[in-house]
């Protein structure tokens, strides 16, 4: 059986952050929104890594190595201070729009824009984390991010006709999962301890993309959002994706692939049950889609709050699941919906993030898909011996 396609226009929108956050903000975190300028988004998109003035990173205790090298290039540094393209761009309200954002939310967020986190971009952070705490630490991550460009075009990259699931399907790099939140090292989860789930409150600043009026959402172009989302502590291990399919519940998936969580198992049917409860209660019949896949989060026991809401489509990740099963499943199984967990450590998944974090020749030897560069290596080691 032929596996989804990439998801239609409609869907995506429904699918975005700023769309139905104003509809569910009581059962998820709180968050910010604010309208980004073609000016900033065309600067996302362009060649180079400078940040915009005003947007310094949090300083770091320098070592003599580094003094001496700052020294060493000193000079160098004169002889282009009045090269142009040093200069940041500018884009002083923006700033500070993001700066008030940050201490509404306690001085710590997560960002992201519609759909996409900059989790591929962890590895330039200063503090090798997603929690920001600067303005330029957000924009560093947004700059250095594919998931973030991927974002960007993604409504370029889709089928306009509501409905339709024609057109090609979305690349494994380009997953709208890869680019959300919800794994182990990507997001909102990996707060200090004193941190606690806090669903959005009445005076969060929120922005509806769509006009009220509207019926056909498929039509109108939303702005690109710049969304931060309180920095919350999240166990990976309690993260969960549910499949959703005619508004009912299909199949569940440990969110987490790359862990072994033997508690899981114990508690499977009270997780399952609590999910199930959820969904019923919640969301069922108040999601405007009826196929969907939803990510939560199990604090406690009778405890879920809502993370994010994902297209019913082969470009989100179906985890434990193919997606040929889950496009066969029409309903669940006697009543019950799958809950599928990783049952012993054999079963744990690499973390497909891991591949942002090397260089591409060294990605492209190990997975052999420049066929060159193996044969050049191949040649220089038989002349080495």
């Amino acid at each position: 059986m032929a596996a989804p396609v990439l998801a239609n226009r409609e869907e995506l929108l429904q699918c975005a952050l700023p769309v139905w956050y104003e509809s569910f903000k009581h059962l998820t975190i709180e968050s910010v929104f604010i309208p980004l300028s073609q000016a900033f988004v065309d600067y996302l998109g362009s060649d180079g890594l400078v940040l915009p003035e005003g947007c310094e990173l949090p300083g770091h205790v320098i070592s003599n190595d580094e003094s001496n090298n700052e020294e060493e290039n000193e000079q160098s540094w004169i002889d282009h201070e009045d090269d142009e393209s040093l200069m940041g761009p500018v884009f002083p309200e923006l700033i500070q729009k993001i700066s008030d954002s940050i201490q509404t939310l306690n001085g710590n967020v997560f960002p992201k824009l519609n759909w996409s986190a900059p989790r591929d971009a962890v590895w330039i952070s200063p503090g090798n984390t997603l929690r920001c705490t600067t303005p330029g630490e957000i924009i560093l991550l947004l700059k250095s991010s594919d998931f973030i460009s991927h974002d960007l075009s993604l409504l370029e990259d889709t089928n306009t006709e509501t409905g339709s699931h024609d057109g090609e399907t979305g690349s494994q790099d380009g997953s709208i999962t890869d680019l959300k939140t919800g794994s182990d090292d990507d997001s909102i989860k990996t707060g200090s301890d004193d941190d606690s789930i806090k669903t959005g409150s009445q005076d969060v600043c929120s922005v509806t993309l769509l006009d009220s009026n509207s019926t056909d959402i498929s039509h109108d172009q939303p702005a690109h959002m710049l969304c931060l989302r309180k920095w919350t502590s999240i166990q990976s291990s309690s993260e969960f994706r549910c499949f959703v399919k005619d508004n009912d519940i299909i199949a569940i998936s440990q969110r987490d692939c790359t862990g072994f969580y033997e508690y899981l198992c114990e508690y499977k049917e009270t997780i399952l049950q609590d999910i199930l409860k959820f969904h019923s209660n919640k969301i069922s019949m108040k999601f405007p889609i009826k196929d969907y896949v939803m990510d939560v989060f199990r604090p406690n026991e009778d405890e879920i709050v809502l993370i994010d809401f994902n297209p019913f489509s082969i470009m989100t990740d179906g985890l434990l699941f193919s997606w040929e099963e889950l496009d066969g499943i029409t309903t669940p199984i006697l009543g019950t919906p799958e809950l599928r967990l990783i049952t012993d450590s054999s079963g744990i998944q690499p973390s497909s993030l891991y591949t942002t974090r090397l260089p591409k020749d060294v990605l492209d030897l190990s997975t052999g898909t420049d066929i060159h560069k193996l044969l050049d290596l191949l040649k220089l080691h038989n002349l080495q011996q």
